[in-house]
């Protein structure tokens, strides 16, 4: 066996070097427009899930977990509220406000750090592969509102007829 047990790791255990700046990640990052455009698309659980692969990559891995729960969150809040907006509300106005809270969050996170990660040669990730996981979340949240609606149907119609 080639390898020994008892030395240190050879990958970058921190996102940031001894003099403060971060480190380059191996993994692409995505950009705040990019976290924007998919939570337009298709929820703030899109962005959230974009901002949890970005802190993934830089291994913080506990910001991960509550950006994807703030993206629920937000998500079932965004629902929930706009259940309560009157008829004639504009429907765009909602999603858009939410897409640029959730924008500013992921500058707020990311800007310092996605500078820094191009500066030193990191990728940015494509604009498809972002497209691609807002259609996946999209078909995630219209299964979950097809089995809820058709669930309540069943149970209802259970106890009615």
């Amino acid at each position: 066996m080639d390898r020994n047990p008892y030395a240190p790791p050879t990958a970058p255990v921190s996102a940031h070097t001894g003099d403060g700046r971060p480190v380059a990640p191996v993994a692409p990052l995505y950009t705040p427009n990019q976290v924007a455009v998919a939570t337009f698309l298709a929820s703030a659980i899109a962005g959230g899930w974009l901002m949890a692969a970005n802190f993934r990559a830089i291994g913080l891995r506990e910001k991960a977990r509550h950006s994807l729960l703030i993206g629920i969150g937000v998500t079932a809040a965004t629902v929930a509220l706009g259940l309560l907006l009157p008829e004639r509300f504009p429907n765009f106005v909602l999603p858009i406000a939410v897409a640029f809270g959730i924008r500013a969050l992921a500058e707020r996170h990311f800007s310092a750090l996605l500078a820094g990660h191009v500066e030193a040669g990191g990728e940015v990730r494509s604009g498809w592969r972002v497209a691609g996981i807002s259609l996946a979340v999209l078909a995630i949240l219209f299964a979950a509102a097809f089995l809820g609606v058709f669930g309540y149907y069943v149970i209802v119609g259970a106890t009615s007829g």
